[in-house]
């Protein structure tokens, strides 16, 4: 994974994601970590809040996963977990095969906050992200 191919924005989640793995002392960086690091972003919480989804729940359901995953004494260097491997290379997968834009956030309407979505009319990819190994 190239950090320097993703949006600030998911360069910044990424970076927290792993700062919670550590402070966790988890060996692998798990989609848990991730959710917690996107629950942490006002904007992506205010855009949960808008489709009413009870979002201290959601952080309440996450925080019992991490709690359950393996600790370690040496943490330095986490590695990608199985699934969220499996699941960047998915999202790979589909990216390819999807004709996406990018629309600006409502918030800030700055490129660190793009996020990429279907659209029928533009056939232009947004990015190109590495295969993960």
């Amino acid at each position: 994974m190239n950090p320097e191919l993703m949006t600030d924005k998911l360069q910044d989640i990424l970076m927290k994601a792993l700062s919670i793995c550590k402070e966790n002392s988890n060996p692998e960086l798990s989609s848990e970590h991730m959710m917690a690091a996107f629950l942490n972003e006002a904007d992506i919480v205010e855009l949960l809040g808008s489709f009413k989804t009870d979002v201290n729940r959601l952080i309440s359901v996450n925080d019992r996963y991490l709690e359950k995953l393996p600790k370690s004494d040496s943490v330095e260097n986490p590695t990608v977990s199985r699934y969220l491997a499996n699941a960047y290379n998915e999202a790979l997968k589909n990216q390819s095969s999807a004709k996406t834009n990018i629309f600006q956030c409502s918030t800030c309407s700055s490129r660190h906050c793009s996020i990429p979505r279907q659209s029928a009319k533009n056939s232009e990819n947004t990015a190109d992200f590495p295969a993960m190994t």
